[in-house]
């Protein structure tokens, strides 16, 4: 009689799915490669598919499939770079590992985005001046200049892969609407919502207290923003 292999598959990479907690401000940042590492064993040949979220990202064999004491082993690699329109959002980017038979059940794994607010990341090329007009649809870079107090000075060559701010953050309090918190950084509510993607209020509808926002100013303060409260 020939011994038949049960068929398992089983997560290696990650553990469990990556969450975020509401007050997490986000682990990615626009323009930067938000990757991760996704490893499946299988008795028979694994296989990583993904199976829900939204569009974009790509998910690629990142490694040669290791066979081993009755078990092989694959390695993909899931990334995704964020762009103009997900500060501020949740993507869930789900996954299964099963094999290529489909003769176990597969399980599940979801990676959680959320892409910073009021956060860009560095680009070849880039100066203040052309964040400002690219983000903020302005020519006055005092307003990215005075968000970064770490720059010394705006004429500093920005290196490629660092991080700016584009502007400051800040929590909702209780009573909170766009028009007030508008009015309260100089703003308008237009740009409030632009630079707030995942916010959809009316202008004098109830902010809910908490919430974290990026507020982009239509005038210069003449000193530097503060972080959210």
């Amino acid at each position: 009689r020939v011994p038949v292999t049960t068929a398992v598959s089983a997560w290696v990479e990650p553990a469990a799915s990556l969450t975020l907690a509401p007050a997490d401000p986000g682990n990615g940042v626009i323009g930067a490669p938000w990757a991760h590492s996704l490893v499946c064993r299988s008795t028979y040949t694994p296989r990583v598919a993904r199976v829900s979220g939204p569009p974009g990202g790509a998910l690629t064999v990142s490694a040669p499939t290791v066979r081993a004491n009755g078990t092989s082993v694959a390695y993909y690699t899931f990334a995704y770079t964020p762009q103009r329109g997900d500060e501020g959002v949740d993507k869930a980017f789900c996954f299964s590992c099963g094999d290529d038979q489909a003769s176990a059940a597969s399980t599940r794994r979801c990676l959680n985005l959320r892409t910073r607010l009021c956060s860009y990341t560095v680009q070849a090329g880039d100066t203040l001046q052309s964040i400002t007009r690219r983000y903020l649809f302005a020519t006055n870079w005092l307003h990215v200049w005075n968000a970064n107090p770490a720059l010394p000075s705006p004429d500093l060559r920005l290196t490629p892969g660092s991080v700016v701010r584009l502007g400051p953050t800040y929590r909702a309090r209780p009573g909170d609407t766009l028009a007030a918190i508008a009015g309260k950084f100089s703003t308008s509510v237009k740009r409030v919502l632009s630079a707030n993607p995942g916010l959809s209020l009316s202008p004098l509808a109830e902010v809910p207290p908490g919430t974290l926002m990026c507020i982009l100013p239509c005038t210069a303060p003449d000193t530097p923003f503060p972080a959210a409260a």
